[in-house]
């Protein structure tokens, strides 16, 4: 017999919400904490990092690193999460779909994404395009075919709601690699200024941008978990 899932009311969404927002709340805390133990110089209290990330929005090179590093995801993203809904879809939708292209979707998801950029910066140059758009769409293709093939199994608003988790999932893989290849080999973009400040021991530097990349993954990843809430109360 089939066990029939009660939607949870408004009150829990908005309980949820709360609780991730505490979340933010509790790490500033630990790490205010952390900063005041001293060694300001490796950990930088998060006053002083929020500081410096109000700084360097200011300047001009990191508005260039922004948008090359957001240039870079936009590009991953759409590239890998198209690939995994196109393939995750049709697998979780029909067992012959699953038959023909969950073997597909395994040799792809396991391409070893990290070497992947090293060799693509070889060929492509240092700083060259494709060493960013081939990690992040490897990176993007995985959450995105395999949630969404998970979520065929539901009705019409659980197939949306597993579509929109898939790109969410996604969106926040493909910028982790994308910010991991810049850091490895990149110029004038995120990873390589936090490379550029650890190196230099410049500790406000470096958490700021660690905050930065923080607030630019929920960017990424909110209009999507926004849709999969809609479309979650719409069911």
């Amino acid at each position: 017999m089939r066990e029939t899932e009660t939607r949870p009311g408004l009150g829990f969404g908005l309980l949820g919400w709360l609780i991730a927002l505490l979340f933010p709340g509790a790490v500033f805390l630990l790490w205010a904490i952390v900063a005041a133990g001293g060694g300001q110089q490796i950990v930088s209290d998060p006053g002083t990092a929020f500081a410096r990330l109000g700084a360097l929005l200011g300047q001009p090179d990191l508005q260039t690193a922004l948008l090359a590093t957001f240039a870079s995801w936009a590009a991953a993203f759409v590239l890998g999460a198209t690939l995994g809904l196109v393939i995750g879809i049709p697998a979780g939708r029909t067992r012959i779909g699953g038959a023909l292209l969950s073997p597909l979707a395994l040799v792809v998801a396991t391409l070893p994404a990290a070497l992947l950029a090293l060799m693509f910066m070889l060929f492509d140059g240092i700083d060259g395009p494709s060493g960013y758009l081939v990690p992040g769409a490897v990176a993007a293709f995985l959450p995105a075919a395999a949630v969404s093939a998970r979520a065929q199994a539901g009705d019409t608003a659980e197939r949306w709601r597993g579509a929109f988790h898939a790109l969410e999932a996604a969106s926040v893989a493909a910028l982790t690699a994308v910010v991991f290849a810049e850091m490895m080999a990149g110029k004038h973009r995120l990873g390589s200024m936090a490379v550029a400040a650890f190196s230099a021991f410049d500790a406000p530097t470096m958490y700021a941008l660690v905050l930065l990349l923080w607030i630019l993954g929920l960017a990424v990843a909110l209009p999507f978990a926004f849709a999969r809430w809609v479309a979650g109360r719409a069911g």
